[in-house]
């Protein structure tokens, strides 16, 4: 299970996208309001910067995969692949942006360091852009505006 976050009002880049799309901040699945969403994603070496997925980071969410001679479920590593360790494994997060812009303008405000709350997770929760990027710091990330929800 993930948690989705939201911008909670609308921002001003995004009024020269206005005219080309659609921007309604009522509908939670439009990718100007959605900013992407967190996931488990098992285990990850932090020193090696690997998974511990038998078949690598695309798969990390996956149950089965299709091979040339039929379906293989997704199995773990108890060790990391790299350096056959289990010292430096963290439980890992994914975070699947909607698209990458809204990265580059959470990381623009960040660096102002505003204490205004931007962002809101699908639960009421808050955060400034600095708290976000912080809470969104996560070991694997993607990009995919078509399955965020």
């Amino acid at each position: 299970m993930g948690t989705n976050f939201y911008w909670i009002e609308k921002q001003k880049w995004m009024e020269k996208f206005e005219k080309n799309s659609k921007i309604d901040f009522d509908d939670d699945m439009n990718i100007f309001k959605h900013i992407g969403k967190r996931s488990a994603a098992g285990f990850y070496c932090k020193s090696c910067g690997a998974t511990l997925c038998e078949y690598g980071t695309r798969h990390v969410h996956d149950t089965y995969i299709t091979m040339p001679y039929g379906e293989k479920e997704i199995r773990f590593h108890d060790v990391c692949p790299v350096c056959n360790s289990d010292k430096n494994l963290i439980g890992a997060c994914s975070f699947t942006w909607t698209f990458m812009k809204h990265k580059r303008e959470l990381e623009k405000l960040a660096k102002k360091n505003s204490d205004e709350k931007v962002v809101q997770d699908e639960y009421g929760e808050q955060f400034t852009a600095k708290e976000f990027l912080e809470e969104a710091d996560v070991s694997i990330e993607f990009q995919d505006a078509s399955e965020f929800c």
